[in-house]
């Protein structure tokens, strides 16, 4: 937004600097005038509805189609959105808890430093052409220096959103006010020696303009930052519940090649460590996401987060782009986790919307590729890295399985029958000695596995995955925010599954905290 003002202001003076001269002042008017009316009109066909609106007017086609679109365009992946809207709109404690005494600080901040820098750009914008011509400019120098200013601003916002992740916010705020503040101080200096100036007057524009740019952009992303909406959920609706970060699809590996996942790698793990620094008690340790592409650079990213930033694990999808998990050259990585770190592997599980359920069409349908895709995913990774003797080779692999073991749980005696007979069924008898090379039966090394409790709230499905695996192999988990009331839903409904097990003081301990504990390696966590 900070880029498109500027640039549009760029271009609005060099239009305004070819007009005046050869068809006067009325000329920008009927120009401008007429350009914003076409903007608009193209504004009301193409530009999208938000998100919330669509899913609190119950247009959940369109939301879909819109969520489809924008992951289109960042990620050759599809997401899915909550099947529900929110019962009665967006609730209405939204904005009671944005405008309350808790944030009175953020808020009067915020307020002054873009009144303030407001005040400045649309000060510099508007005026300077009439303070350059009262210095003795022509018009049409008048206008270039403008144009300076805001073509500056642009490149200014540019270079926020490049060096916002490597540098901070901090460090840009007060270096780019601090230009700001010597190239304005200096302006009337360099104005009082009139046109002989000129060169002068254009460099200290360009600072302006570069330094009011980037210290917008670098607003805007505090603002962001300021209002930390699912911390608020947590402390007012689960004071006793804290999360343990990890990074949502699309993974660093899914948005670009093995040169570029590396940095989306560090991005997140770099944010990740910053949200459980300003709020420990609701996010106290984060897992790692590691650019898996590149397993060189992944064994690197996973030795700084785990080393530097203090992440507690690392997560992995159950296919690096289509490639199998217990592929050889995967194999470092799990090899460091085992025996260098001895810390737990999350996995998660994807399945684009674009695999279709059946060979003659071209995608799938009803969200068949989410709803029963995704467990189906996990069990096929869970199966190829049993198989390929993955477990075998490293028996102190930790992995945690999503959704309590997608597929196993429920099918474990139709597993450990018909795996019994493994090679049996096959036409070139090609796997008939894998059971041979395996040390224990192929169901043993399933329940080393550990689950989740992410199962909608359903205490059979979670009765089921702890006869499976059993009660210290099985952590609580959420899926927050992704439920349809944004985050509270999974938290609530995980809670009540458990509690409606009847088990033990001590299982129930071992489910919320003891385990996780354990798999981390660590003595306590939040506000215990």
């Amino acid at each position: 937004m900070a880029i498109g003002t500027m640039a549009g202001g760029t271009l609005g003076g060099a239009i305004a600097a070819w007009l005046i001269p050869a068809f006067g002042w009325h000329s920008i008017f009927l120009v401008s005038g007429s350009f914003t009316l076409l903007c608009a009109a193209l504004s009301a066909f193409y530009l999208p509805e938000s998100l919330s609106f669509l899913a609190r007017k119950g247009r959940h086609e369109d939301a879909q189609a819109w969520v489809t679109r924008v992951m289109a365009r960042t990620a050759n992946v599809n997401r899915d959105i909550a099947a529900e809207p929110f019962e009665d709109g967006v609730p209405a404690e939204v904005g009671t808890r944005l405008l309350s005494s808790a944030n009175l600080r953020v808020n009067v901040g915020l307020w002054i430093a873009f009144f303030a820098i407001s005040y400045a750009s649309f000060a510099y914008m508007s005026w300077t052409p009439t303070v350059l011509v009262g210095a003795g400019f022509n018009l049409l120098s008048a206008i270039k220096c403008t144009s300076i200013y805001t073509l500056s601003a642009a490149i200014g916002a540019v270079t926020c959103a490049i060096c916002l992740p490597r540098f901070g916010s901090r460090l840009l705020l007060v270096g780019s006010l601090g230009m700001t503040i010597a190239a304005s101080f200096a302006l009337p200096n360099l104005l009082a020696t009139g046109i002989a100036a000129t060169g002068a007057v254009s460099i200290a524009m360009f600072v302006v303009g570069f330094g009011e740019g980037m210290s917008t952009s670098t607003i805007y992303a505090l603002a962001a930052m300021a209002y930390p909406a699912r911390a608020a959920m947590l402390a007012e609706k689960f004071p006793d519940v804290a999360q343990v970060l990890t990074l949502s699809q699309p993974s660093p590996e899914m948005l670009g090649d093995p040169e570029q996942s590396p940095e989306y790698a560090r991005v997140a793990n770099d944010g990740m460590a910053e949200i459980c620094s300003r709020w420990p008690e609701q996010f106290p340790v984060f897992v790692a996401a590691l650019p898996m592409n590149n397993v060189p650079a992944a064994l690197e990213e996973m030795d700084r987060a785990i080393g530097t930033l203090g992440a507690r694990g690392v997560q992995v999808v159950t296919n690096v782009n289509g490639r199998p998990l217990d592929d050889p050259e995967f194999f470092p990585i799990f090899e460091a986790m085992a025996t260098k770190y001895e810390l737990p592997v999350w996995m998660h599980p994807f399945r684009p919307g674009t695999t279709s359920d059946y060979k003659g069409e071209e995608r799938s349908k009803y969200e068949v590729w989410q709803v029963l895709g995704w467990p189906f995913e996990t069990s096929v990774a869970m199966s190829r890295m049993v198989f390929s003797g993955l477990l075998k080779k490293l028996p102190a692999l930790r992995i945690i399985t999503h959704h309590c073991g997608g597929m196993l749980p429920y099918f474990a005696g139709r597993a450990e029958s018909l795996w019994a007979q493994l090679g049996s069924r096959s036409a070139d008898d090609s796997e008939a000695d894998v059971l041979k090379r395996l040390s224990r039966p192929p169901i043993e090394y399933f329940k080393m596995f550990y689950g989740d409790t992410v199962l909608g709230g359903s205490a059979s499905a979670l009765r089921c995955g702890l006869d499976f695996f059993g009660v210290d192999h099985v952590v609580f988990a959420s899926d927050c925010p992704f439920d349809p009331e944004g985050g509270p839903m999974f938290i609530r409904e995980g809670i009540r599954s458990i509690e409606s097990l009847d088990l033990s003081e001590e299982d129930r301990e071992k489910l919320y905290l003891g385990n996780a504990l354990k798999l981390m390696r660590m003595p306590r966590i939040g506000k215990q």
